[in-house]
């Protein structure tokens, strides 16, 4: 059985080019304005076309695209994304756009420069790669009938893919039989457009944020050294990136141990382990290759060092916070799960340069530290990256 096929002017009009508008009944405008009455009118028309396509109503969602594209022509924002739009025309069972090179084309690059967005940003977009996701096969099923070639066929596979495919593996995996497909069809126009739109580095969005924790073990060297001669403790950090760049805002919670009594603020501290207090707040530049990562830090830094209370003191000995400064690298191996978070394994090593002057010179010194630890990462793949 044949495929019914799309006039030009719905084509046309689907894809985004601007053709005359026939007159639409004005009952469509209410049935789009009812169908979601908590959101403006484009939001709700955005997903009244997308109930229309999972009930396979091609007549309501070309329509519906003919009515908004006239109504809104020239505004900006678009109100359907190039995403959209091409997951809504494969979805009908008009299917005749994955043979016309010049409209899979034009949608395919529209969708393609939205990466930085994200193909599934809201509601109505994550419903349409839901309904891709489910339909595959039927869509496949009704494309069959037409009788297509093999090209024909695994170009619409991996359209399909395109269109519903998210995490590191599947993408992998979709860009491993788009190269297969574009060199056993090596010259053809499908081969062209799988090379400039469905092949391409499937990698970190530019955005991501993530929650470390770790332990650190310090020396101290200069003046302090001779009051306190290590520190250790507990490291809470977060974390936000902007591509490479990375900015961490860290609190250490631990103790820094005085072999002996010494003398700070004109009183006489005891020995053992003090409390001890230091955050820093850093920022880098990453550098990838492939799991590992490198990251040089540089920031300011905060100390500070109290006592216990004692029967003889109620009153704890305080430093106060005191200013400093922290340079040093971290290095992170990447365990990349399918979607969602990441995990890293952490270690960095740096120098943190107390500045206790203000309390008494005799605390100004260094931390040499080293820590390690592990930090959940959120940071999505994206076609492109962003």
């Amino acid at each position: 059985m044949p495929r019914p096929r799309l006039g030009l002017a719905t084509l046309a009009g689907i894809v985004g080019l601007s053709l005359p508008l026939a007159a639409q009944p004005a009952t469509l405008e209410r049935r789009i304005a009812d169908f979601r009455r908590d959101l403006p009118f484009v939001e709700s028309a955005r997903a009244f076309v997308v109930d229309a396509a999972r009930r396979a109503d091609s007549a309501t969602v070309r329509e519906t695209i003919a009515l908004l594209d006239e109504r809104r022509r020239g505004e900006s924002p678009a109100w359907l994304s190039g995403y959209e739009r091409l997951a809504l025309l494969v979805a009908l069972p008009a299917t005749d756009v994955v043979e016309d090179s010049s409209a899979i084309s034009r949608l395919l690059a529209a969708a393609s420069t939205e990466s930085g967005v994200g193909p599934f940003a809201d509601e109505h977009a994550e419903s349409l790669r839901e309904l891709i996701r489910t339909s595959a096969q039927r869509i496949a099923a009704r494309y069959d009938e037409g009788g297509p070639s093999d090209e024909d066929r695994r170009f619409l596979n991996l359209l399909l893919n395109h269109l519903h495919l998210r995490g590191l593996r599947g993408r992998g995996d979709l860009g491993a039989r788009a190269e297969s497909f574009a060199s056993a069809y090596d010259g053809s126009w499908r081969a062209a457009v799988v090379r400039a739109s469905i092949i391409g580095v499937y990698r970190e969005d530019r955005f991501g944020m993530a929650f470390s924790a770790g332990y650190r073990s310090a020396n101290v060297l200069g003046d302090a050294s001779e009051a306190i001669d290590a520190a250790y403790g507990a490291t809470l950090a977060g974390e936000a990136y902007y591509d490479a760049l990375t900015v961490i805002l860290e609190l250490n919670v631990g103790v820094a141990h005085a072999p002996s009594p010494f003398v700070a603020g004109g009183v006489v501290w005891p020995s053992g382990d003090l409390p001890m207090l230091a955050g820093s707040v850093v920022g880098g530049y990453e550098a990838r290759f492939g799991r590992w990562a490198i990251t040089p830090l540089a920031g300011l830094a905060m100390h500070s060092l109290r006592t216990e209370p004692t029967d003889e003191r109620d009153e704890p000995l305080r430093t106060g916070l005191r200013g400093g400064f922290d340079v040093g690298a971290m290095v992170g191996y990447r365990i990349a799960f399918d979607v969602g978070t990441h995990v890293d394994l952490r270690t960095r090593a740096g120098a943190s340069i107390m500045s206790m002057s203000g309390y008494d010179e005799r605390l100004n010194g260094t931390l040499l530290y080293v820590q390690a630890g592990f930090a959940l990462v959120y940071r999505p793949y994206a076609p492109g990256g962003g």
